[in-house]
């Protein structure tokens, strides 16, 4: 899904093999963009489009859940975008959501689990383009891994890279999301501009932990991680949410909608912290919260 969090300024593991790079500014990447979406450009990156396009990260790809669509990008056959475009019978769908991507994948090509490479995802946008639905930013910055798995410890001991993570002021905390809030905003920007006439929608994150309590069983996360992860997944929902009402896209609050189905209930849509094979891998949702975004999606394109 996601990557690095909390921690005061040392960068973090990934949690994937994807390359990483210096993140490039969003704002300079858009005119290279532009310029190839331009009509006079001889060689442009995707002259059309396809009518559905599905960016993301290992959220909307369905890591982990059969059958597999991309076994590089962990893609799924059952992820969301594909429950929508079966729905919805769209003339032709492009599903470019690759685990471990973050926002600069839009406009680059992203090293995949199996060394192959995902072309750039915005490559599947164009002007025939009538919806795009992605999930993306928290792997940037590494702030999923320092969120989800910096502070894993079946003895409940943190490492030295989790006590830097609780180390973290609030302060810092609140900065590193916006500054990722401000990277997801950049992105509905370029999609915007490849694609005016397009229905966006951004999908949140689901909550891991029940709102008191935890589970070591499941996720056997160091007690002290837990309210800073719950304060900080709630607060990526919000700066999510903001992010979609100034850009004018809507947003499917997975936040809210998962309220019941954490690690620790009787229903989980996320699974915990031990991959469990043809359903999810670890810290990843479950089919179950797939089906219900595409359902909540298909229930926002018939208003």
């Amino acid at each position: 899904m996601m990557a690095g969090t909390m921690a005061p300024a040392p960068p973090l593991p990934a949690r994937s093999r994807v390359r990483r790079t210096v993140p490039a500014l969003l704002a300079v990447a858009a005119l290279l963009v532009l310029a190839a979406c331009g009509g006079g450009d001889d060689t442009p990156r995707s002259p059309h489009g396809a009518a559905y396009a599905a960016l993301g990260d290992s959220e909307s790809a369905g890591a982990g859940i059969a059958p597999t669509a991309d076994p590089g990008c962990l893609r799924s056959r059952r992820n969301y975008p594909a429950l929508v475009a079966k729905k919805l019978h769209y003339s032709s769908f492009e599903d470019t959501t690759c685990s471990g991507a973050q926002t600069t994948d839009l406009l680059r090509p992203q090293f995949t689990q199996t060394d192959t490479t995902n072309d750039p995802q915005l490559d599947a946008v164009g002007s025939r383009t009538k919806l795009v639905t992605l999930t993306i930013g928290l792997n940037d910055d590494k702030v999923a891994f320092s969120l989800l798995q910096a502070c894993v410890s079946k003895t409940g001991e943190p490492s030295a890279l989790c006590r830097t993570v609780l180390g973290a002021t609030d302060q810092q905390v609140d900065q590193q999301l916006t500054k990722a809030a401000r990277r997801v905003a950049d992105t509905l920007t370029l999609i915007r501009r490849a694609a005016p006439k397009a229905r966006i929608v951004l999908v949140g994150y689901p909550r891991f932990l029940p709102d008191a309590g935890s589970c070591p069983d499941r996720y056997p996360l160091v007690p002290a991680m837990a309210p800073r992860l719950r304060s900080a997944l709630e607060m990526v929902n919000q700066k999510w949410k903001d992010v979609a009402a100034a850009a004018g896209v809507d947003y499917v609050d997975t936040w809210t909608m998962s309220a019941g189905h954490d690690v620790c209930s009787d229903d989980p849509w996320v699974n915990g912290s031990e991959t469990q094979p043809g359903k999810a891998v670890a810290l990843h949702p479950f089919e179950a919260f797939h089906e219900a975004v595409a359902k909540k999606i298909v229930k926002l394109l018939g208003k």
